[in-house]
């Protein structure tokens, strides 16, 4: 989502329910979210949402068709000192299902703070008022209703909480 070539160096996977609303629908929440939260990204940060989305069999993942949508980009407006790549904001997203004894949750993570952001190592908490703010609009019910989407379970579940560390979090791969 975030500068450079599509996916890099930063990219959010964000799942979406077409039963109440459509891609365009998820498109336009996407949107709005992005727009609240680039307020706490450098200048230096740009984002963009993909104009081309997938839709998949929720119980292996799989695609099962293609479409198109005009996505939207912006800028980070904060001009202060942009903090290490390690700094971000984490959102834990929740549902109210269990599957294989633990509860499933999903995670987004909100690179190219700056240090207006940094409250002695921790997240500033307007900055996380900010961040939680754009993820209960971008969580909420209505229309294209934001999911997790479990692999194992091979189930999508409607988010129904959004909660943001006050801590800085990274988002490392699992093959580091």
């Amino acid at each position: 989502m975030l500068d450079g070539v599509t996916g890099s160096p930063y990219l959010s996977t964000h799942y979406f329910d077409f039963d109440t609303g459509t891609p365009a629908d998820a498109f336009a929440k996407l949107s709005t979210f992005w727009n609240a939260v680039d307020d706490t990204f450098s200048t230096s940060q740009t984002w963009k949402i993909q104009d081309e989305y997938a839709t998949i069999d929720t119980a292996t993942g799989a695609a099962t068709g293609f479409g198109t949508e005009s996505g939207d980009d912006g800028v980070g407006t904060a001009s202060d000192e942009i903090l290490p790549p390690a700094n971000q904001v984490l959102i834990k997203w929740a549902t109210g299902v269990v599957i294989n004894g633990r509860r499933l949750n999903g995670h987004t993570y909100i690179p190219g703070l700056t240090q207006v952001a940094n409250d002695n190592g921790n997240v500033l908490g307007s900055t996380a008022g900010v961040i939680l703010a754009a993820a209960a609009d971008l969580g909420s019910e209505g229309t294209a209703v934001l999911e997790i989407w479990s692999r194992a379970g091979g189930v999508g579940e409607s988010v129904i909480g959004a909660a943001v560390s006050g801590k800085f979090a990274v988002l490392r791969s699992r093959r580091d």
